[in-house]
């Protein structure tokens, strides 16, 4: 089952334009929201609406394009979006909202509607650098910067960068071809960087001096070759995902095991053998749900916690003990699961050009991956407490969602 980076409900955000014209409005128009010219998409299909009056637009949707993280504060009920140079609070029931703390006053507060936290869009977006305006002809609110950005630099120089100090070589503002990154810690990488990844031949130094020399993929070491630790051990192979890095870093405990059926599996002999047999009943007696683990799932990992790392190519599963030593029913129905929340995150990608965390990680998703679950432990005549296990998560949804410990 799926390891989340955060254990409560994104609630969806959305704002309301209080300005608009809304007597020629009504509740079928459609209404388009851009920013700069571009169209915004907004993750789940929910678009512009009219309610009680208002347009409603989804803030997800639009901030995440102008490069806001969003995030919900549900002990404070407070929707807090920043970026590199801003941070904006805007709280329900308040008609304060604050940019950098400075404090500013809405017409409208934020509010609860419909289990929605709305806010009011002009102020918000005028205090970040944006203009908004109303089009009536084509219904489109209509965002615009006007932010000059600074010419983007190609060359070699000595800039912060991935909370560290790059020197080497830039092409548009981002670490591309050779180059030496330091971090505070005392981390060091030096070698090939890909369009800001490092990727390519490197050298990777940890603070207590262990070291990784080899291919490197997206800032893991990924393919031939060599760590070696203070102590003067070393291990020359196959290294996935930065495997070694992940694992206690004894060579007696570290294992490659190679590939099953396309899918690599990186892990103990116990771990190796019960992920076999877990694929091989999803291949023997689910093979449509076969299909969709191969085509959505390169690498299962052993870990001490379970989480599908979709954004990673190919994306990987990685395993708890709790999930892999269970049945090899309701292990394989996991596999099936988190394989569909890959497929949610990459389709939408294919779509998009990006995925919000609620696309693939939210209540929504977590529900579609926990029906197709449960079809698959019917097809594969899953013993009956397993089944009632999905029935009690799926039925109980918000006692199990906001747990401080996931259950898995």
């Amino acid at each position: 089952m799926m390891k989340r980076n955060f254990i409560h409900i994104m609630l969806a955000l959305v704002l309301v334009i209080s300005f608009f014209p809304t007597a020629s409005l009504s509740a079928n128009s459609t209404i388009n929201v851009t920013i700069d010219g571009v169209e915004v998409n907004f993750p789940g299909g929910q678009g512009p609406v009219i309610a009680d009056g208002q347009t409603l637009v989804p803030v997800r949707g639009v901030f995440e394009m102008l490069g806001f993280n969003v995030r919900w504060d549900g002990d404070a009920r407070t929707a807090v979006l920043t970026s590199a140079e801003y941070e904006v609070n805007i709280s329900v029931d308040n008609y304060v909202f604050t940019t950098n703390n400075i404090s500013h006053t809405l017409d409208v507060p934020a509010q609860i509607i419909a289990g929605r936290t709305m806010v009011p869009i002009r102020l918000p977006l005028e205090s970040v650098g944006f203009n908004v305006e109303w089009d009536n002809d084509a219904r489109t609110v209509v965002i615009t910067s006007n932010i000059t950005l600074p010419t983007a630099f190609t060359g070699n120089r000595t800039a912060d960068f991935d909370g560290g100090t790059y020197t080497g070589q830039w092409v548009n503002d981002i670490p591309h071809g050779h180059g030496r990154i330091v971090w505070p810690n005392g981390s060091i990488y030096e070698g090939d960087w890909l369009n800001g990844n490092r990727t390519g031949q490197g050298v990777f130094i940890w603070p207590d001096g262990t070291e990784a020399v080899g291919e490197f993929v997206d800032g893991e070491i990924h393919g031939q070759g060599t760590i070696t630790w203070p102590d003067g051990q070393s291990r020359t192979g196959i290294i996935n995902r930065g495997v070694f890095q992940e694992i206690v870093r004894e060579p007696s405990q570290i294992q490659y095991v190679g590939t099953w059926s396309s899918i690599t599996i990186v892990g103990d002999a116990t771990f190796t053998r019960n992920t076999q047999n877990a694929l091989n009943l999803i291949r023997r007696n689910a093979p449509t749900f076969y299909t969709t683990v191969l085509r959505y799932i390169g690498v299962i990992q052993q870990g001490t916690s379970s989480g599908m790392w979709a954004w990673l190519e190919p994306p990987t599963f990685v395993v708890g003990r709790a999930t892999y030593s269970a049945s090899v029913t309701w292990y394989a129905s996991a596999i099936v699961h988190d394989a569909i929340h890959s497929k949610q995150y990459h389709q939408h990608l294919a779509i998009y050009g990006y995925v919000p965390d609620n696309v693939w990680t939210g209540l929504d998703a977590e529900m579609e991956a926990l029906e197709i679950q449960r079809s698959f432990l019917m097809q594969v005549d899953a013993p009956i407490h397993e089944i009632q296990h999905l029935d009690y998560l799926r039925d109980n949804s918000v006692e199990w969602w906001n747990v401080v410990t996931p259950w898995w």
